[in-house]
């Protein structure tokens, strides 16, 4: 009899001691956070996404070329602005640069404007180019302000290509 209360009592014992365990190691919360949804530009014809920097937000525009391979990007308000200069304000295109594959080396050499090397296939080279005149009215603080806080920030762009076994297959024409 005295091993069965014995047997009873380490049974009890276990009992309490794993509920305690239990009820620590649950009690924590558990927190998981979602990203917020994030400023893209897809490109399906090419298969490239853009991904913008979350300052972007209702800040930009876009003027997709018709065959979806390529695309214009533009700050909003310089764009908009009524002063004299709208339809400006563009930062940077996207697109076919050259009709044959060069390497980041090449298509710095030959490129006209500052552009971002994004890929090459064989039947052209692809890259990020850059306004290289002036989008904007200098002449007003607020325009320049969001201008050229969005130009600073085309290096924070980062690229996603959706599908590599598809890049070079297809009809790919200059944007």
């Amino acid at each position: 009899m005295a091993r069965k209360i014995a047997a009873l009592a380490a049974v009890i014992a276990l009992m309490i001691c794993s509920g305690a365990v239990g009820a620590i190691a649950f009690s924590s919360e558990t927190i998981v956070e979602v990203p917020a949804e994030q400023e893209t530009i897809e490109l399906e014809a090419i298969g490239l996404t853009l991904i913008l920097p979350d300052s972007w937000e209702g800040k930009y525009g876009v003027e997709m070329d018709e065959d979806g391979a390529g695309c214009a990007v533009y700050a909003l308000f310089p764009h908009e602005s009524a002063n004299g200069w709208g339809s400006r304000g563009y930062l940077f295109w996207v697109g076919l640069a050259y009709d044959e594959p060069l390497t980041p080396q090449q298509l710095e050499e030959r490129s006209p404007v500052p552009c971002i090397y994004l890929f090459a296939t064989a039947d052209g080279t692809y890259d990020l180019a850059m306004a290289s005149d002036v989008q904007y009215d200098p002449n007003d603080p607020e325009i320049t302000e969001v201008y050229t806080t969005m130009y600073r920030q085309i290096a924070d762009i980062q690229f996603v290509v959706n599908n590599p076994a598809a890049l070079g297959s297809g009809s790919q024409t200059a944007g």
